[in-house]
């Protein structure tokens, strides 16, 4: 039997609770996203929907224990009028999710700073098509985890 203190005990367990979060996909039984800003939101068929979703998470260049994720996809066609990002790290059951700023229809990149450390993150591009959203595939992401900088003085 191995002995470990309390501090490393806990420490462990959040370690493996963080590494197995559950973000179940929008279209789940139950969890479902069935509306946005008081329209439907439909599956598309690939055609329909925003596609080719990519993310790319990593530390702030100028900020200290700050993360950022660089979201990419490929446009919709035929493209809709907006768009808009959603991401979270609980899945999609309303209210659980944060938007994005509505989007130009030809805009396939977005700068994504809300990230929490090591927190498994679910995202979905949405594109208002008429009068529904149409929802893109969900893709996930891991946010990095981001220390201070350990600088010191000089040594003389």
């Amino acid at each position: 039997m191995i002995r470990t203190s309390p501090c490393l005990a806990a420490t462990l367990a959040l370690a493996v609770l963080a590494s197995t979060s559950f973000a179940p996909d929008a279209r789940a039984s139950g969890g479902a996203l069935t509306q946005f800003e008081g329209m439907p939101v439909v599956q598309a068929d690939a055609s329909g929907a925003a596609g080719n979703l990519r993310a790319t998470a990593d530390c702030s260049s100028t900020e200290m224990r700050k993360a950022a994720v660089t979201l990419e996809w490929s446009v919709a066609q035929p493209k809709g009028s907006q768009q808009r990002v959603l991401v979270s790290v609980y899945g999609f059951r309303e209210g659980r999710f944060e938007a994005s700023e509505p989007l130009a229809p030809d805009q396939s990149t977005l700068a994504w700073s809300r990230v929490k450390g090591q927190a498994n993150h679910s995202w979905m591009v949405l594109t208002l098509q008429g009068g529904s959203w149409r929802a893109s595939a969900v893709e996930s992401f891991t946010g990095p985890s981001c220390v201070a900088d350990m600088h010191t003085a000089p040594q003389r």
